[in-house]
């Protein structure tokens, strides 16, 4: 509840209170905020009590604030805002913020120089806390004036504090509430940037990796498919000192990186991976992902992969003799094309989608598949795609995950022309190829997914009449 942001002398802000005052006041805003925080709880849609509460709060934050502020001696880069183009400090902060990252609202207060931002993140559904269920973290700091009209602050503090649903709804009402169809928002990243010796230590490190694999003369790059790229990403947010990996794309799966540290020759990047590089020795890199035990699987910058050779991830789909297997009478009845592509993997089945259209399907795992769509009639046989979501068949066009999690990426069965490209707040944990359905329905797609707060979401997307 809010009364844990004022234990110990200190307010919300986590500085010491003190009872010097800028401007009059009628009484200490700590107190009022003690004799106010009551009556939300007891009638939630009451606007006057969610004004008073609302205006006490903020009155003992900024006191709070100002109080750090005498004290506080800038050490690092201001945070960079950009351009706001005219529009009000507090609205710029609070949609640079709110619309690109996840929350379920955000805040931004000015009084002169002094800049409260709020970030709230709403418990879900299966967590029935309604008292301290939700988190609501506040960076205090103060505008930094400068040439031009970019806006920049330099952040003083961070706090977080566990709070009441009645807390967040007095204070969200002002608030920027991000849409879960914004495709702009890095759904899975927390706006927290990195202490400036942090973000110098990823920022030195090259933004894209590809996987290498041995080959019969060396060590070549490894393609991946659809779908499944093995490459990885370190994006970068240099004006607000933020950086995340992606997995397979760009755009993939994101990982937040709150911390980044260094030892020797091995940089520690976020939840437990490891990148061992030495740059001045050895072109390659080393990533250990999580538990991983030694030194990892082997990298190298794509900005060098034109050192290697590149190599196929899947078998090569000449033409020849079909490898001799146990084949089912069914089997047997399927056409040469198709049976070819089943004879490279141990577990397979095939379906004919259409007259002519055939997909073959190989396992390696759960959850792990890979699937080869095969025109029998038109002679083509398209890319090997991981896990497919959804196929359309008339409209030979596939849904596709990156690694089982967002976005949804809708690409051409045989010339993997990107479509579309669908981003939702889905949950943490979920794996698509899991727990979404995807149907393509004429020239709209039937979504059906958990959301972030665990609550299914059903929507039907509109498709475009031809690749973006």
């Amino acid at each position: 509840m809010i009364a844990a942001c004022s234990r110990g002398g200190t307010g919300c802000g986590g500085a010491k209170q003190t009872s010097a005052v800028a401007r009059p006041a009628p009484e200490d805003p700590t107190g009022r905020l003690e004799a106010t925080r009551r009556e939300p709880a007891k009638q939630p849609w009451d606007t006057a009590a969610q004004d008073a509460l609302e205006r006490a709060w903020l009155d003992a934050e900024f006191l709070a604030l100002e109080a750090e502020l005498k004290e506080h001696e800038s050490k690092a880069a201001p945070l960079d805002f950009g351009d706001c183009g005219g529009v009000p400090a507090k609205d710029c902060i609070a949609r640079r913020i709110g619309g690109r990252y996840d929350s379920a609202w955000t805040r931004a207060e000015v009084r002169g120089t002094a800049v409260l931002l709020l970030v709230f993140h709403a418990r879900s559904d299966h967590e029935e806390d309604t008292e301290s269920g939700n988190e609501l973290v506040v960076f205090h700091g103060r505008l930094v004036p400068g040439p031009g009209a970019a806006l920049k602050m330099d952040l003083v503090s961070r706090t977080l504090s566990r709070v009441s649903d009645a807390v967040g709804t007095a204070l969200g009402r002002r608030a920027v509430v991000p849409s879960p169809k914004d495709s702009d928002i890095l759904w899975g990243i927390r706006f927290e940037p990195l202490a400036p010796e942090s973000f110098a230590l990823v920022d030195s490190l090259p933004d894209a990796w590809a996987a290498l694999v041995s080959g019969e003369n060396g060590d070549v790059v490894h393609e991946g498919v659809p779908g499944n790229r093995d490459r990885w990403f370190i994006l970068k947010e240099p004006g607000l000192r933020m950086a995340w990996l992606s997995w397979s794309e760009r755009d993939g799966r994101f990982e937040p990186l709150p911390q980044v540290t260094k030892k020797r020759n091995t940089y520690h990047l976020g939840d437990g991976n490891r990148l061992y590089w030495r740059p001045d020795s050895e072109s390659k890199g080393y990533l250990a992902l999580g538990a991983q035990e030694g030194r990892g699987d082997p990298y190298i910058p794509v900005a060098r992969a034109g050192d290697y050779a590149s190599g196929d991830s899947v078998p090569s789909k000449t033409a020849g003799e079909i490898p001799e297997q146990d084949w089912s009478d069914a089997e047997r009845a399927l056409p040469e094309e198709v049976r070819r592509e089943l004879a490279t993997c141990t577990w397979h089945e095939a379906e004919e989608l259409k007259p002519g259209l055939y997909v073959a399907r190989c396992g390696c795992g759960n959850p792990c598949g890979y699937s080869t769509f095969v025109d029998v009639k038109g002679g083509r046989v398209s890319s090997t795609f991981w896990l497919p979501l959804g196929v359309d068949v008339r409209g030979e066009r596939v849904a596709l995950s990156t690694r089982g999690s967002m976005p949804i990426r809708i690409v051409g069965m045989f010339d993997e022309r990107e479509w579309m490209v669908i981003r939702r707040p889905a949950g943490d944990a979920t794996e698509l190829s899991q727990g979404a359905e995807v149907t393509f329905q004429g020239n709209q797609l039937r979504l059906k997914y958990p959301d972030r707060r665990w609550k299914d979401v059903e929507e039907v997307v509109k498709l475009p009449e031809r690749p973006e």
